[in-house]
């Protein structure tokens, strides 16, 4: 079973992109519909220019998203180490993740960490 939720999106073809894409980062996000007030702060701030990153990092909380880089260090480990992270491993690891390093070179620490070579030549 993935760590990661199944997102399906939920089409929606009423009203303006800007207010499609909101309802789906919530849907997306939190598993829920935003209120109508969630809705109107975060479609007048995309009608006004505000980046969608800036958007998405507002409508889902950082705990989420340290929820989110656990699930994939997790994952990474689980594919190349056989085992889940360590505490050690998912705190670094997750800390690269949220500094905004590419998951392709956090697979590269992983495969060239110590433990990754132990385990390939025991």
């Amino acid at each position: 079973m993935s760590p990661f939720p199944r997102f399906t999106p939920q089409p929606n073809s009423t009203g303006s992109p800007n207010q499609r894409y909101v309802q789906s980062l919530f849907n997306a996000l939190l598993h829920r519909q935003p209120s109508a007030a969630d809705s109107a702060y975060w479609v007048q701030l995309l009608d006004q220019g505000v980046p969608r990153a800036t958007v998405v990092q507002g409508i889902c909380p950082s705990g989420q998203f340290g929820q989110l880089y656990q699930a994939i260090v997790n994952q990474l480990y689980m594919t190349y180490m056989n085992r889940p992270a360590d505490a050690a491993g998912l705190n670094y690891w997750g800390t690269q993740l949220q500094m905004g390093v590419p998951i392709s070179k956090i697979v590269v620490g992983i495969l060239s960490s110590p433990a990754y070579f132990a385990q390939a030549t025991s």
